[in-house]
């Protein structure tokens, strides 16, 4: 399997519609409990970013199918040394170095921005709650 990355931005149609397709195969592995993934709420991220607020969006493929993305907000105005991250892996491709390509896409993107912090968040199984898978 090879793995290819490549940045797309919000004029991208294409690939903000397979982004969204990952984020949704991954909601429903990861919290089947929740509402669906919104379509409507991913695509208005993905193309109006928050003012002050830089976004690089990534789509990972694997023999050309789309397999993960990576968006990072990097902030403009203030706290110019953080950065928030969502890095998503379609859970068919988890463990098959799609999600650690991304990461090191991600820290590429990271340090050439001057980013010293990230903050990212990931599903985990709380005490007492149902079972979450650890691949995410």
């Amino acid at each position: 399997m090879t793995i290819t990355i490549a940045s797309f931005d919000a004029t991208d149609t294409a690939a903000i519609e397979a982004a969204y397709r990952v984020g949704s195969a991954a909601n429903d592995a990861d919290v089947p409990g929740y509402p669906p993934f919104c379509r409507r709420r991913f695509e208005a991220i993905m193309r109006h970013p928050m003012p002050g607020v830089r976004t690089l969006s990534a789509l990972a493929r694997a023999d050309g199918e789309a397999v993960g993305y990576l968006t990072l907000q990097l902030p403009q105005l203030d706290n110019t040394e953080n950065a928030t991250v969502e890095l998503t892996v379609d859970p068919a491709y988890r463990r098959h170095g799609v999600g650690r390509a991304l990461h090191e896409h991600c820290l590429r993107l990271l340090r050439e921005q001057g980013r010293k912090r990230v903050i990212g968040m990931a599903v985990s199984a709380l005490p007492d709650g149902p079972p979450r898978s650890e691949a995410g």
